[in-house]
């Protein structure tokens, strides 16, 4: 099986389980196994499917998933009707980016006919005509509205597999009903069943003129997402920061969401802290670095184990990082794979990656400013923390006769400085009035909780006489 291989940066990477959707919509991981058509227990998506084989709704539901087949409404999926060939471009096309073929982007169109449809379907029509998947019924027309038959699907189907670079056993299945068919078309017919894309309809018939409904459709694609390793799950990860002082908390939040866009709850998703990956694929764990509720109790880290966590009914996962006191950049790996599984970044089949860079802590807090004001005039005091870099809070409070007065939060700038004004006591007459004296303090609110916690919180204190101006 090939399998995928992407680095999507700050957002994504793919994956998948065997599920079971429970009545409560909250998703049960039923083998532990990643596959790439979820199984559905009754939960399903349309309303319209009761009657058909299990293979079917499992099918419907799949290309749903991958939001390559849409229903005609909200709620229903239409299985019965036949599909029309502008609405087979809309599925080939989708199911082509599933499983990674690469579609040029065209603007020009070689057929006359398709000017009154959708702009999605005009390119996905020129798309595939352009690789060669499809093509016309005559040089310059599509015939968008005529119902696909059995074996123009098949000729359709074996194209996509060969952009893909999914190879068939060439004449190894043969039905007695496809004389009638072009050569091209016999061939696929029998190269797709042989690999079970397509199957015949009984007693050694294809039966290759009769349309092509929308369930048929449906299995038929759905094979193909399975032969292509389409991914059937987007991880996307966020930190809570880009930065952080070894002392400082980060969060990473996980998504897990289905190509369609919906939550994808129950994923088992592993997450580590790497220097980099090893020449081997293997990961390779900076010891520096911590990840709490990603991997607790005796759970290893680059395995997927009963120890990792599962996304929720959003769909998420949130953990948090911590590092030793060493400056350096490390990356923030999340993946998701079979139970038991070890990492290999050549051979799991998505994994997603954002670096976070862990600064030197801040070694003192150096706070500047007047000793002395006029009454009813402003003073600036400025604190800075030493070694720190952007994004540290910084807690400035005023004290007069022994009394708060009020208090103000600052968030420091790239050299981790940050400045704050305030206003002094009004000049309550024209004669000498007695001075009045403010203790202004600041401290490094390492952990955001508004209080001084002690030295490792570097406090420094100033005190500012407001007197009659001279």
């Amino acid at each position: 099986m090939r399998l995928g291989r992407r680095l999507i940066g700050r957002s994504l990477a793919v994956v998948a389980l065997a599920f079971s959707v429970l009545g409560t919509g909250i998703v049960h991981a039923s083998d532990e196994v990643l596959e790439t058509c979820p199984v559905s227990s009754g939960n399903w998506t349309f309303s319209d499917l009761r009657g058909l084989s299990d293979e079917a709704i499992v099918a419907i539901e799949c290309v749903a998933h991958h939001a390559v087949g849409r229903g005609t409404s909200d709620t229903a999926f239409s299985p019965l009707e036949p599909v029309a060939r502008w609405q087979m471009a809309l599925f080939l096309q989708r199911t082509a980016r599933a499983i990674r073929v690469s579609l040029p982007l065209v603007t020009a169109s070689p057929f006359t006919d398709v000017g009154d449809l959708s702009p999605e379907t005009r390119l996905a029509i020129n798309q595939l005509a352009a690789v060669g998947i499809v093509n016309g019924t005559a040089p310059t027309t599509f015939d968008p509205m005529s119902s696909v038959p059995r074996w123009q699907m098949a000729v359709f189907l074996e194209r996509l597999l060969g952009r893909a670079g999914i190879s068939s056993s060439s004449g190894a299945v043969r039905f007695a009903d496809v004389a009638g068919v072009t050569p091209e078309a016999v061939e696929a017919i029998s190269s797709l069943a042989s690999i079970g894309i397509v199957r015949g309809t009984g007693d050694g018939l294809y039966e290759p003129w009769s349309p092509v409904s929308r369930w048929e459709t449906a299995v038929f694609l759905s094979r193909v997402l399975e032969a292509g390793d389409a991914d059937p799950v987007v991880l996307e990860i966020e930190l809570s920061r880009s930065s952080a002082t070894y002392v400082g908390g980060v969060i990473a939040t996980i998504t897990a969401s289905k190509p369609n866009g919906d939550p994808f709850p129950g994923v088992l998703i592993d997450a580590f802290v790497a220097d980099a990956i090893a020449s081997d694929g293997s990961c390779r764990l900076d010891f520096d670095a911590s990840v709490n509720g990603g991997d607790p109790a005796t759970s290893e880290d680059c395995v997927i184990d009963i120890g990792d966590p599962r996304s929720n009914s959003d769909g998420e996962v949130t953990i948090g990082l911590a590092h030793a006191h060493v400056a350096e950049t490390d990356s923030i790996y999340v993946w998701a794979g079979d139970l038991l599984e070890f990492f290999d970044a050549g051979a799991v089949r998505t994994w997603a990656s954002t670096d976070l860079v862990w600064l030197a802590a801040p070694s003192e807090l150096i706070l500047t400013g007047p000793e002395a004001a006029a009454l009813g005039g402003t003073a600036s005091f400025g604190a800075r923390l030493v070694g720190a870099g952007a994004g540290e809070s910084v807690h400035f409070e005023v004290e007069r006769n022994g009394m708060a007065l009020f208090t103000h939060v600052a968030v420091t700038g790239s050299n981790g400085s940050v400045g704050w004004s305030y206003r002094g006591p009004a000049d309550p007459s024209v004669d000498d009035d007695p001075p009045v004296v403010d203790a202004v303090t600041a401290f490094w609110d390492r952990n955001g909780n508004g209080s001084y916690d002690g030295p490792a919180e570097f406090r420094a204190v100033r005190t500012i006489t407001w007197d009659d101006a001279p």
